[in-house]
């Protein structure tokens, strides 16, 4: 059954109506990631010569052993931002007498042929060669590489065990990332205790310590299994009862109520919501998006404030906040139920004028968050971070929505969100860079200006000025789009 659901994934990735595009991509990604583990395998023959000139006399592979507690807990956070579990229709397997453990196992399995689980590897194999095989014993070797490989597929285990928990019980998952920055913090002000439990543990594994690799064996099995347990209960289910009806009312929830209670376009927003929120692509990237704010204040505090409108460019990636990647496929979004929004009487002016106020409070949210700390940094950011928050939110949205109309395709919403390529084209491609680009006249202008803050003046009444006159080109927009609805229907439909 393995081997035919894997036929079944090599199928459907064939059959893909981007497979063209998505093999394009892949090989160069392939490339990249080849010559990634090339300078890392370099990196690990080299550090061993470089640590013994730095260090003369040390056991070159105690330093390392010193500090393999922070290089397992940094590969775990690479994990959480970038490893993601494996996707595959599993619905129409529902309708056959295949059992969800054969799914379940399926996936499990496939879940760690992944580059996570072999970078290290190609990193400690020849630096522990050149360390321990040498000085060492061989075997001693062989069972430091086994203890790399357990710690890799203990990491693995606990972020297949994070990404399959159900969305009922996010607090797990926010109660175990609690304990992991408390754990930081302790860390932080108690290193030394930490380099010596990391000694330890490394110097067990070189001894081959039978109860340290029992230890943790029998937990990355109990992680395995919940694992599968959680991937289980993730399953559709289908019955054929037809009066089972399901209890989710529109607007049940929190959020979706608040909105529901907005006159005029409180309906568009719950819609928005729901599209952001029960779709894997778009929710993924609207949870991941609020990590990059400390980034952010990160680089406010060390960046000069002399040379700041030098990244003004830069900025408006994150002053348009999630409104800033999500209105770059405006419509596509949509695509999946067009025929439906695209055949009923629907007000598109309110449509559209929903999402532009929808993601431009969203921007507006996170300024007011992030402002107490900007004028903590520098009371001067506040007025950069604003200026550029408001031309973003003006002029960049204009472009997004105009833009939008014309490069919409069909993506799957469903996908995963990162390093998807889905209903990117040459032409979005452009777009970004026009709207990226299109801050340049007014730093000319606000330099010519010859004042202090010309600039950030001139950005903030552009922004203001397609503000006051949103109602005006959003009109535009819609006449714009009725005039090519029915072209995108079936541009929608080719897929």
């Amino acid at each position: 059954m393995f081997f035919k659901f894997f036929k079944h994934t090599l199928l459907a990735y064939r059959r893909a109506h981007f497979f063209e595009k998505n093999l394009t991509v892949n090989i160069i990604i392939g490339f990249a990631i080849l010559f990634f583990l090339i300078y890392i395998m370099l990196a690990g023959m080299l550090l061993p010569h470089l640590l013994h000139d730095f260090f003369p006399g040390e056991k070159i592979h105690e330093l390392v052993f010193k500090v393999l507690i922070f290089i397992m807990f940094g590969d775990l956070i690479t994990r959480w931002f970038m490893q993601k579990i494996p996707a595959q229709n599993i619905l129409p397997y529902f309708h056959y007498p295949i059992s969800k453990n054969s799914i379940a196992n399926f996936f499990i399995i496939r879940a760690w042929f992944n580059i996570f689980n072999i970078y290290l590897l190609v990193f400690f194999i020849p630096f522990f060669y050149y360390t321990i095989a040498f000085n060492v014993s061989g075997e001693a070797f062989l069972y430091s590489i086994a203890g790399i490989i357990v710690l890799s597929g203990l990491n693995h285990s606990l972020i297949i065990v994070l990404k399959t928990i159900s969305i009922k019980n996010n607090i797990i998952r926010t109660a175990l990332m609690i304990i992991a920055l408390v754990l930081a913090i302790i860390g932080y002000f108690h290193y030394e205790q930490l380099f010596n439990i990391s000694l330890l543990l490394g110097n067990s594994f070189m001894s081959g310590s039978k109860l340290t690799f029992a230890i943790f064996i029998i937990s990355i099995i109990c992680l395995q299994v919940l694992s599968k347990y959680n991937l289980k209960r993730g399953f559709y289910f289908l019955f054929e009862d037809s009066e089972s009806k399901s209890t989710l009312l529109a607007g049940s929830t929190f959020m979706g109520g608040f909105f529901s209670k907005i006159p005029v376009y409180g309906k568009f927003w719950d819609l928005e919501w729901k599209l952001i929120t029960r779709n894997k692509r778009s929710k993924n990237n609207f949870y991941q998006f609020p990590i990059m704010l400390p980034v952010l204040l990160f680089f406010f505090w060390w960046y000069p404030a002399e040379t700041i409108s030098n990244m003004l460019v830069f900025l408006m990636l994150f002053a348009g906040s999630y409104g800033f990647f999500h209105l770059q496929f405006f419509l596509s979004w949509e695509s999946r139920y067009f025929d439906y929004i695209a055949s009923k009487n629907i007000n598109f002016k309110d449509f559209f004028k929903a999402k532009y106020y929808f993601y431009s409070c969203i921007a507006l949210i996170q300024f007011l968050i992030l402002l107490p700390f900007l004028y903590y940094i520098n009371p001067f950011y506040v007025l950069v971070y604003f200026s550029i928050m408001t031309y973003t939110i003006g002029a960049a949205f204009c472009i997004m929505l105009f833009a939008g109309i014309s490069h919409s395709t069909r993506i799957n919403p469903n996908q995963k969100a990162f390093m998807n390529f889905e209903g990117i084209s040459g032409i979005q491609f452009l777009m970004i860079f026009v709207i990226m680009c299109s801050i340049i006249p007014f730093l000319v202008i606000g330099h010519i200006i010859n004042t202090d803050y010309g600039v950030y003046y001139t950005l903030i009444f552009t922004g203001i000025i397609f503000w006051i006159t949103h109602p005006y080109w959003i009109k535009k927009a819609v006449n714009y789009f009725l005039g090519k609805k029915y072209i995108k229907l079936q541009k929608f439909r080719e897929n």
